[in-house]
């Protein structure tokens, strides 16, 4: 198990893009967060250093967001947050439909070079409004408090990079998606 985590760290690594090193990070705090050791000992130290390990997480990713926000790239993805959320402000309730290419509307001019659109979130929301958004705040919900009450902090930290994920990236029409969400919703340990 541990190798293929080294094997997706490194993969993640070699694409040189500050959303999946962000995600390593996190991945390293969770990871770090959530394990056990049997020695008690280790376990103190542990708790010790887990704000210092925390404290230089926080600040590298900062750095990667400041340096992310600055170039071209990052520019476009708070004009698609900007878009995205102007779009939506239209139809919040049941959204503007499927394959609506409404967001591109409120694209700024500047940018006519580059019309794709960057995050999951608002494009879901923009084509389908709150009332199916609910139904991902509900499996997101549910599958946390499963979480927390098996103290499953491998799940916990799985779904909190998927989240970020969610946030940062575009995979609205993939079948990925809809497998992870229906996943988190259930004890996926059961089957």
């Amino acid at each position: 198990k541990s190798y293929k985590q080294f094997i997706m760290i490194v993969c993640i690594l070699t694409t040189l893009s500050s959303t999946g090193y962000i995600g390593v990070i996190l991945f390293v705090i969770a990871k770090v967060a959530s394990h056990n050791f049997k020695n008690p000992t280790w376990n103190m130290y542990k708790l010790i250093l887990m704000p210092m390990i925390l404290t230089v997480g926080l600040i590298m990713i900062n750095t990667l967001f400041g340096k992310k926000l600055g170039d071209t790239s990052g520019q476009i993805r708070r004009d698609d947050y900007l878009a995205g959320w102007n779009a939506l402000k239209n139809s919040p309730l049941f959204g503007q439909g499927t394959n609506s290419d409404s967001i591109k509307n409120y694209m700024s001019s500047w940018r006519s070079f580059n019309l794709g659109f960057s995050n999951t979130i608002l494009d879901l929301l923009v084509q389908n409004g709150i009332y199916i958004f609910l139904l991902i705040i509900y499996a997101v919900v549910t599958s946390i408090s499963n979480s927390f009450k098996n103290r499953d902090y491998d799940r916990l930290s799985f779904i909190i990079l998927f989240i970020y994920l969610f946030v940062t990236t575009i995979f609205t029409k993939t079948f990925l998606m809809f497998f992870i969400f229906t996943l988190i919703c259930f004890n996926w340990k059961k089957y």
